[in-house]
């Protein structure tokens, strides 16, 4: 991932710049999405199950709020999220956009070697 950050921030799309066009609604581009993430699948298998059986312990209602707070919390975080990138693309020049992206590769970049020298440090 950090050398695929390092490498192609030249031909990433810019901010403010044409975004090619998806051919789906925004929904159903979500839904791929979502479904894409193998994390997606993690999670609901372990947490998300744990957390269905507590509120299912407060039968049909409780059940029912988990699922609109979860909903109502996955609704705020995104559009939060919306905001900021749609506000933060008329601040960022195409060269500190770049440059945001390879200090991110960077970031990638220490935190893999601190991980792998770490659990060679573990093992030894």
């Amino acid at each position: 991932m950090s050398y695929g950050l390092f490498r192609t921030p030249a031909r990433l799309p810019v901010p403010g710049g044409p975004t090619p066009p998806l051919g789906r609604s925004p929904l159903v581009a979500g839904a791929m999405v979502s479904l894409a993430n193998p994390y997606w699948f993690l999670w609901w298998a372990t947490i998300g199950t744990t957390y269905v059986i507590w509120a299912l312990s407060l039968g049909a209602a409780g059940l029912i709020l988990f699922y609109l707070g979860h909903i109502l919390s996955d609704l705020s975080w995104y559009s939060l999220v919306s905001l900021l990138v749609s506000r933060g693309r008329r601040m960022l020049s195409p060269r500190i956009y770049q440059g945001l992206l390879r200090g991110c590769g960077a970031f990638l970049l220490a935190l893999g070697s601190y991980f792998i020298y770490s659990g060679v440090n573990f093992l030894a």
